[in-house]
């Protein structure tokens, strides 16, 4: 045996485990936590790390990992976290765990000191984050869901408005709260009426400027001149031709006088307006005196608004901002490539350039991780309920692996139920996440629902949560269905807005919340619908609107009553100058029209009558030839 390598090689052993024994538990637990808060951006606190050389074993447990969103709370919490190293794969510096069993999972469990990092490590956090989130796409969708949550939750006006409306109600009154100095409408009414007999000189003066007076008197003179025409012999046709012709000028010029009186007509006809229109104009009028005086007296209003949206948006919005978090870092930890990809490492000297193989394992995978936990915790209202699941193909190389990463995970106590299902595919360039969820028999507490005026009392509600949310590349469609029910509708009426609430969820026993978000990551679609957005609303109207409608209706009165005269002055000028202007268009335009045809007529006969005389001249003509023509023959048959 050759002692001077056997010393060395047995020294080096001791060492290693001496510095295991004392030490590398203690380093692991350091990179651990600082890997972590490098990661959440959080405080991470680990009870004890335990390793065993043996089977390269590793057992952490106490994790606690603050929420970057809520210091005081956990993100994730775990009792226990117990997993193997494979030691061949560690010569090739990779890390295979075939099995992790995970122990205790919670979430959202109070914290009694904050989980806030070092300003330090917060500024170095920071920095990281901001240069991550300018290559990130899911990163994009973050702010969006925090400014539309945001302007959700501050949509609904508090419920102290209904009493104060109740009040302001009954504090309005009308004795000479309203007089004639206060109405515009009826300066505006004047000067409308004004605008009417201005219209009338204008088209009366329109009309004056036709002349149709010596107009028709040309008329009449032609119809003379056209009756004294006579034609007698063949002669008189051709001269009666020539006058007839210059009448048929006169005629169309009476034509184009009716076409222009037609269209001043039209033109005087819809600048006026129907009655309808003008009655209409006042009614504005008085609509504008109307909310005038609802400011000057405070006339109070109320807008009810989209009621689930309000109170649920924030909610439900916060929820799908956290499951992108996840999806976000299982994405930047397990990013997809494409196949077949050369990975290339920058070298002092060169590169190097390796290329996937079929039975190469990526660099690292955990086959399974069998999971246990709890919905309850500490700080955690509400009955817990347990369950438990499997995770599998968690890898840093989804492509290399080829198969996706899969969640499973269900609880069952009673009527409670939870069922997780999740599908994490990265193995192609467009990554396609996908989680469903059922939960039954939760408490409504533990939904996270801000306490809100308008909401019952939620201590021993319960709730059935449905929802699926896919994320495609950089596409999102998530939908969700809630139904809560076991609520009090009932209770100590400690102030007058609380018994006006309470009298609102008389007899509903049932609250069905629908959402839904879709779009890309830079323009999303939102919305949130509720059966108690249509029955408080009604309840609402019905409560606050008939006081509401007595206190309008009494003020449009007296505004009605005030205006009365005045618009039966407007509608009196109106319907007698456009009436005036109607009758003097008319009788004109028909004694024009008569003239006009009574022309036509007379020429037409004159012509009926010239056409009549040559019809008699040339049958007397071929009469006369037809005798000549007799009496040749004759003389013929004489000399036979």
């Amino acid at each position: 045996m050759r002692w001077k390598y056997f010393i060395p090689v047995s020294a080096f052993v001791v060492i290693c485990f001496v510095f295991s024994i004392f030490f590398l538990d203690m380093i692991l637990k350091s990179a651990f936590i600082s890997g972590g808060e490098m990661v959440f951006g959080a405080k991470v606190e680990i009870a004890s790390v335990k390793t065993k050389f043996r089977n390269l074993s590793i057992n952490i447990s106490g994790l606690k990992i603050a929420n970057r969103s809520d210091f005081f709370r956990n993100l994730i919490e775990i009792d226990s976290i117990r997993f193997a190293l494979k030691p061949l794969p560690l010569l090739s510096k990779k890390v295979i765990i075939e099995e992790m069993a995970l122990d205790g999972l919670m979430w959202n469990t109070k914290r009694d000191l904050s989980g806030a990092l070092p300003p330090r490590k917060e500024k170095k956090f920071v920095k990281k984050e901001k240069k991550e989130n300018k290559s990130s796409p899911t990163a994009k969708l973050f702010s969006s869901i925090k400014e539309k949550a945001g302007s959700e939750a501050s949509a609904l006006p508090a419920a102290d408005k209904i009493k104060e409306v109740q009040k302001e109600f009954k504090n309005i009154s009308f004795t000479n709260a309203v007089s004639l100095a206060d109405l515009k409408s009826i300066g505006e009414m004047d000067a409308l009426k004004s605008s009417y007999s201005q219209k009338y000189s204008q088209y009366d003066s329109q009309l004056k400027s036709l002349d149709l007076d010596q107009k028709i008197s040309k008329a009449v003179a032609a119809l003379n001149e056209i009756s004294s025409i006579k034609i007698e012999t063949i002669q008189d046709i051709e001269p009666a031709k020539t006058k007839l012709d210059s009448f048929n000028s006169t005629r169309e010029e009476l034509n184009n006088t009716i076409s222009q009186l037609q269209l001043m007509q039209s033109q005087m006809s819809q600048d006026f307006g129907s009655e309808k229109d003008v009655l209409a104009k006042i009614n504005q009028l008085k609509e504008g005196d109307y909310k005038a005086l609802a400011d000057k007296l405070k006339l109070p209003s109320f807008s009810f608004g989209n009621l689930s949206q309000s109170i649920f948006g924030p909610v439900w919005l916060d929820r799908v901002h956290k499951i992108l978090y996840y999806l976000e870092v299982a994405r930047k930890y397990m990013p997809p490539k494409k196949k077949n990809e050369k990975m290339v490492n920058t070298r002092l000297k060169g590169r190097d350039i390796s290329f996937p193989k079929e039975d190469n394992p990526p660099d690292f995978l955990i086959g399974k991780i069998i999971v246990s936990g709890t919905t309850g915790g500490y700080g955690k209202e509400g009955e817990p309920l347990d369950f438990k699941g499997v995770i599998t193909g968690i890898t840093s190389d989804p492509v290399l692996l080829g198969r996706p990463t899969k969640i499973d995970i269900s609880g069952s106590q009673g009527k409670r139920t939870l069922i997780l299902y999740g599908v994490l595919d990265h193995t192609t360039d467009k990554p396609v996440d996908t989680l469903n969820i059922l939960f039954s028999g939760l408490s409504a507490q533990s939904l996270g629902i801000p306490s809100s005026d308008y909401l019952p009392d939620m201590k021993n509600g319960k709730g059935v949560l449905d929802g699926r949310l896919i994320l495609k590349g950089e596409n999102i469609a998530s939908n969700m269905e809630l139904k809560i029910s076991g609520f009090k509708s009932s209770g100590v009426e400690t102030d007058e807005t609380r018994k006006i609430i309470l009298s609102l969820w008389k007899g509903i026993s049932e609250i069905i919340v629908n959402a839904k978000l879709s779009g890309t990551f830079e323009n999303l679609s939102f919305s949130i619908s509720s059966n108690m957005d249509k029955i408080l609303s009604e309840r609402l109207k019905n409560m606050l609107g008939a006081k509401f409608a007595e206190v309008q209706n009494k003020l449009k009165a007296e505004i009605t009553r005030l205006t009365n005269q005045k618009k039966d002055e407007v509608m009196g000028e109106f319907n007698l100058k456009k009436s005036e202007l109607t009758k003097q268009y008319g009788d004109k335009q028909k004694e024009i029209q008569s003239k006009t045809d009574e022309i036509k007529s007379k020429i037409a006969s004159k012509e009926n009558e010239g056409k009549d005389q040559a019809d008699k001249e040339k049958k007397k003509a071929e009469d006369q030839v037809r005798k000549q023509a007799e009496q040749k023959l004759k003389e013929l048959n004489l000399f036979k």
